[in-house]
């Protein structure tokens, strides 16, 4: 039998991709696959997560607030999103990104620590 292709399958083979360094080539198929499933969260935080790899910081930004308006609890884009604003010495916007991360998941998590570790003591 065929597997169904799905977003997550999609996302899964993306992020292989991305792991390996080749933001270029996963930011390409994440393109493709963004037209097969518009409007989904995921897919948007990645491509925002491979512009930004890539210096291609406007484009991240609109990925990243597009992610946030399809789910504007997306851990992930709000981690993501924190550190460019880290990127772009926006240290009030990644604070508010942190803050909203601690109300959503708690000190603990994961984007929590690590946006926090990104900010650091930056003013």
């Amino acid at each position: 039998t065929v597997a169904a292709v799905t977003v997550r399958s999609e996302v899964d083979r993306v992020s292989a991709i991305i792991y390996s360094g080749d933001y270029r080539g996963a930011r390409n198929e994440l393109l493709k696959m963004d037209k097969t499933f518009p409007g989904d969260a995921n897919i948007n935080n990645l491509l925002g997560y491979t512009s930004r790899k890539l210096g291609q910081y406007s484009s991240s930004a609109a990925y990243y607030k597009k992610a946030l308006k399809i789910n504007p609890k997306h851990l992930g884009a709000l981690e993501y999103q924190g550190e460019l604003f880290v990127t772009l010495k926006k240290y009030a916007s990644a604070r508010k990104n942190l803050k909203k991360l601690g109300q959503i998941c708690g000190l603990d998590c994961g984007e929590y620590k690590d946006l926090k570790l990104a900010i650091g003591n930056k003013r």
